[in-house]
């Protein structure tokens, strides 16, 4: 059967080998459009080649020893393995289609989609291109496949390919020459539907999970967050007055996670606090201060504080717009003095948040908690797009690519935002002793506290993102996806196992090698 018609495959290509070990030593190398052309030239086309003599095992992947067998068994007489390096595009040590061809690679993988969709196996896929639909399995067994079967039929079972693309996938097949397809040339079927069924396995698994889950993701961290911003911007008119009145009242410019907790709980938001806590991106360990709540709000403040300190402290500056020396201040008097100080931030807001009294006046002790705080130094400098862009040619020139970057240097947490502190080690981490806070003023062009891969990368996030989005559509979650690509249950996935899951499942080309790569963060192979 099937075994006898594999091992006679192998045979004759021992025999070509035989003929061609008399040139073995030739160094001839193809480039990778030449051996397309060979290829073509014996085959008829790459897909055909690939099928008859690279992808014996039906592991949609060529070592370089199959490769070697392959071109011994073609009579290929140049030098197998400087070819192979060359065609060996990500140096991994194998090739994929696509690496010889991605159009005849997304033509195979879609057909390969649309088969293990349609037929339940081999036999069935055989017994429905035939002419006789309704033959016995005993005869559908035996009888063969022809073109215009094969063509027609697979048009009425919905196939949307070109003639041209339906003629050459038959051809592919054909892998004997005779113009007619056996069961056994369709056996590639079964296997793509076992692993089609533990796609869907693992899918529906983590479609189940996903409602235990609902109140710790993302999207409902941030629903929560946005509640609560908004609340607070409603009861108290800015985020500098609901810090100080609501959730900082000692006046501490950055506060502990129980702390803040209880604060919220007294605002009536004790069942969302874990979620708001979340959505600041922030972890067990982690404290909050007023820029990571609304980094405008802090760039107002921080600027005040800085003409404070120029003029001498809270009390002197309190003294120069306290005019009449009656001890308070009313908003008038602090939006004239400020502009005669040449303060050109928001002075009405500033007011607002500065002032404790319901009355409308502020005291002198409003301003004394800012004669202890430091803010962070982003907050008072201007934007610097040439800092931002040296941080990213040594992000760069360390890592080679961005994304490789983001998650071994910038979001060491996993937490896929980077903040201040983190931005700080970022950059002595690659010997940068420039402008760092103007840097960062340039990356968070939408001040909104913290910096992401998109605002470091566009390209790179997308890749990211369309990895996840590719993920959750196949398998439900990543997490479930990375226990399909764990094919051996090791709990560990290889740099191949990823890229071999990735070609079976879709998931194809140089973008999932560097993305692997940058996965790694221990560099040691594995996830």
């Amino acid at each position: 059967g099937r075994r006898r018609w594999w091992r006679q495959r192998r045979l004759s290509g021992q025999a070509h080998a035989m003929e061609g070990r008399r040139d073995s030593n030739s160094t001839h190398v193809l480039s990778p459009a030449a051996f397309v052309k060979y290829l073509e030239e014996k085959e008829g086309s790459v897909l055909a080649a690939w099928l008859k003599w690279f992808d014996l095992d039906l592991e949609l992947r060529a070592t370089q020893m199959q490769f070697g067998h392959a071109l011994r068994g073609m009579g290929f007489l140049g030098d197998v393995q400087g070819t192979f390096t060359l065609l060996d595009d990500d140096k991994s040590g194998e090739l994929a289609l696509e690496e010889l061809s991605e159009d005849e690679a997304n033509l195979w993988r879609r057909f390969r989609e649309f088969a293990s969709g349609v037929f339940t196996g081999a036999k069935d896929m055989h017994t429905k291109l035939s002419r006789l639909e309704r033959a016995s399995i005993s005869v559908a067994t035996e009888r063969v496949l022809s073109e215009d079967d094969f063509k027609r039929n697979l048009a009425k079972l919905g196939w949307d390919g070109s003639a041209e693309e339906s003629q050459l996938l038959f051809q592919a097949l054909d892998v004997k020459g005779d113009r007619n397809l056996t069961m056994a040339q369709l056996k590639w079927l079964d296997a793509e539907i076992r692993r089609r069924r533990r796609k869907e396995n693992a899918k529906a698994r983590a479609l189940m999970e996903v409602p235990r889950k609902a109140k710790r993701n993302q999207a409902a961290a941030k629903a929560a967050l946005d509640k609560f911003k908004k609340y607070l911007k409603r009861t108290y008119g800015t985020y500098i007055r609901a810090w100080r009145m609501a959730l900082s009242p000692h006046d501490l410019m950055v506060i502990q996670k129980t702390p803040f907790c209880c604060a919220c709980t007294e605002l009536g938001f004790s069942s969302e606090v874990k979620l708001i806590w979340m959505g600041l991106g922030k972890d067990d360990r982690g404290a909050l201060a007023l820029d990571e709540l609304d980094s405008r709000s802090a760039v107002i403040l921080a600027h005040f504080q800085a003409l404070v300190a120029q003029m001498g402290g809270a009390a002197e500056a309190f003294r120069a717009l306290d005019r009449i020396n009656i001890k308070k201040v009313r908003e008038p008097e602090f939006i004239t003095g400020l502009r005669e100080l040449g303060f050109h931030q928001p002075a009405r807001l500033l007011f607002h948040g500065l002032a404790r009294s319901e009355k409308g006046f502020l005291v002198k002790e409003d301003l004394l908690f800012l004669d202890r705080w430091k803010p962070p130094a982003f907050l008072v400098v201007a934007p610097n797009p040439q800092a931002r862009d040296e941080v990213k040619e040594r992000l760069l020139g360390k890592y080679g690519y961005y994304l490789k970057a983001w998650r071994r240097c910038l979001d060491l947490d996993n937490s896929n935002r980077c903040s201040w502190a983190e931005f700080q080690q970022a950059c002595k981490k690659i010997g940068y002793m420039g402008d760092s806070a103007g840097a960062w003023r340039a990356l968070d062009d939408d001040m909104s506290g913290y910096i992401t891969l998109k605002e470091i990368d566009p390209q790179s996030s997308a890749v990211l993102s369309d990895f996840r989005r590719w993920a959750d559509e196949q398998f439900g979650s990543v997490r479930s996806a990375y226990g399909v690509f764990d094919d051996d249950a090791s709990n560990s996935v290889t740099s191949r196992e990823f890229r071999r899951a990735g070609r079976i499942y879709g998931y194809e080309g140089v973008l999932a090698a560097r993305l692997f790569r940058a996965l790694d963060v221990e560099g040691n192979g594995s996830l």
